[in-house]
């Protein structure tokens, strides 16, 4: 079951329904920020309501995490974590705020959100979208299914072929697992062409 984001467009004062993962699948703890691409990619952010929920993001010093893309504003979004949601407002940044690629003024996330600031995009976790990649429910390493084919003795090529399409497989099912099925997230969060995105899904079928 899903529930809706609501959002409050740049371009006028009515509401957007995004669809998120509904909240009482996702019970609350605290929410993490992933920076998934940009120049700060891999850096984090926690939200906990239970303690300081405030931060603000953007090039000041000042800032929660100063981050060093040039498209980004001095103080760029506030983020506020409550026990149901975030609440992310823009503060008059110089080119605006998205959330699942729609510009906002302020937005109520609920977790599996994207938001666009400048070059960077960030995913919005929780405690259960984090468990979901907890070793537990990953795939086996890689590198046991490298050992498999080693031992079948292949042909260099053929080999190098079964390796390179589990690997897509694996790569591909992650993302969408991560983005909730979400095509476009997905393939924006691995840095290729959405076309050869849905090229490599296609064929790791």
């Amino acid at each position: 079951m899903h529930r809706t984001a609501i959002v409050t467009r740049m371009d006028a004062d009515e509401t957007l329904d995004l669809p998120v993962v509904s909240p009482a699948a996702l019970p609350r703890t605290s929410f993490t920020l992933r920076f998934v691409s940009g120049p700060d990619v891999g850096r984090v952010l926690v939200l906990d309501p239970t303690r300081p929920p405030h931060a603000v993001l953007g090039q000041a010093s000042s800032c929660a995490i100063q981050l060093s893309d040039p498209h980004v504003s001095r103080r760029h979004i506030a983020l506020t974590a409550t026990p149901t949601h975030v609440l992310l407002v823009d503060l008059g940044s110089t080119n605006g705020t998205r959330v699942n690629g729609v510009l906002v003024r302020e937005a109520r996330l609920r977790g599996g959100e994207t938001i666009s600031i400048g070059s960077t995009i960030i995913g919005v976790e929780t405690d259960d979208v984090l468990a979901a990649n907890a070793p537990g429910t990953l795939p086996p390493p890689a590198d046991d299914f490298v050992s498999t084919v080693l031992a079948e003795q292949l042909p260099f090529t053929e080999a190098r072929h079964r390796v390179v399409a589990e690997f897509e497989r694996r790569y591909v099912d992650d993302l969408l697992a991560r983005h909730n099925g979400n095509v476009t997230h997905a393939a924006r969060a691995s840095g290729i062409a959405h076309r050869y995105f849905q090229l490599v899904r296609a064929r790791s079928r």
